[in-house]
């Protein structure tokens, strides 16, 4: 990997699709409740739609803002235990290269 090379949450597989996942689910419930309860309340349609879509708006980017950071923790907590896991590997594997050299030079040749 290139030391320029940054991680990014784009190249991610789950957390592009969560975070897109998540803004659009957000997006659609801000403007659905928005609109229902803007119309339930006696608010004219136009204003309702322009508050609806507002809402939506809003959720949208507020759930965009929510999914990003939560996938970031997710993504350290992943290359922290990936990296744990790789450093576990390496100490067995050496503890088994001490262990078959011990026993190597032990035996007559």
């Amino acid at each position: 990997m290139n030391p320029d090379e940054r991680i990014t949450l784009d190249r991610h597989p789950r957390a592009r699709h969560s975070i897109v996942r998540a803004k659009g689910i957000a997006g659609l419930a801000c403007f659905a409740v928005a609109g229902f309860l803007s119309l339930r309340a006696g608010v004219p349609f136009f204003d309702s739609g322009l508050r609806a879509l507002l809402a939506g708006v809003v959720g949208y980017a507020v759930a965009w803002f929510v999914a990003v950071q939560v996938w970031r923790q997710l993504a350290l907590a992943e290359i922290r235990h990936h990296a744990a896991e790789a450093l576990e590997r390496r100490r067995r594997l050496q503890e088994e290269l001490e262990a078959e050299r011990a026993g190597g030079s032990t035996e007559p040749a």
